[in-house]
């Protein structure tokens, strides 16, 4: 019979986890992933107004579903309501296929690891800028090992202005280290 697919494992992740295991105590093997954006989606759509939150939930399944072009059922997704109060709300939400995340948990606990997080991974990065401390013209002179986090967000950033930073970064060799600590804060908030 031919292995399905959560039944092979990819030794590139399995394996450097396994060797980590040795060293990191049963409870904290926790990992977070952020995915390239390639691999998922992220949007704002205005819901509809007034909807409770069980058809605002399906509302969002579907929107995430049809802006990945998969059946509502195959889409996985995570979203956050701007202004809850509002007539007619903006809805922030990130999605990928379902498969995805299941790929990477079902390795995960093959190496005897959780990975209860996987998000796009400027939203990672995003979560870091917003709570790296210091003179924001500052960050870029210094090395990421020398960045300091904290866990609640210090600076909130518009939407345009991270849309105007985000390319750069993105480009820089900043970008990976963001990615990395940003997913790790998002394990800790």
């Amino acid at each position: 019979r031919e292995p399905r697919p959560a039944e092979t494992a990819d030794p590139g992740f399995v394996e450097p986890l396994r060797a980590a295991s040795a060293r990191v105590p049963r409870r904290a093997r926790t990992l977070a992933l952020a995915v390239h954006e390639r691999e998922c989606c992220q949007g704002v759509f205005q819901s509809t107004p007034g909807l409770p939150a069980r058809q605002l939930a399906a509302e969002v399944q579907l929107e995430a579903a049809g802006a990945l072009g998969l059946a509502p059922e195959e889409g996985g997704f995570d979203f956050d309501v701007a202004d809850p109060e509002a007539e007619a709300p903006l809805v922030h939400l990130a999605a990928c296929s379902r498969q995805q995340p299941r790929h990477w948990q079902d390795h995960a606990r093959r190496a005897g690891w959780r990975l209860p997080a996987v998000e796009p991974e400027a939203q990672a990065a995003r979560r870091a800028l917003d709570g790296l401390r210091g003179e924001e013209r500052t960050f870029w002179a210094q090395s990421p090992q020398d960045w300091q986090f904290e866990r609640a967000p210090v600076r909130s950033l518009s939407d345009d202005a991270w849309a105007h930073m985000r390319p750069a970064l993105q480009v820089s060799p900043q970008w990976g280290p963001l990615v990395a600590c940003g997913a790790a804060l998002g394990l800790m908030a």
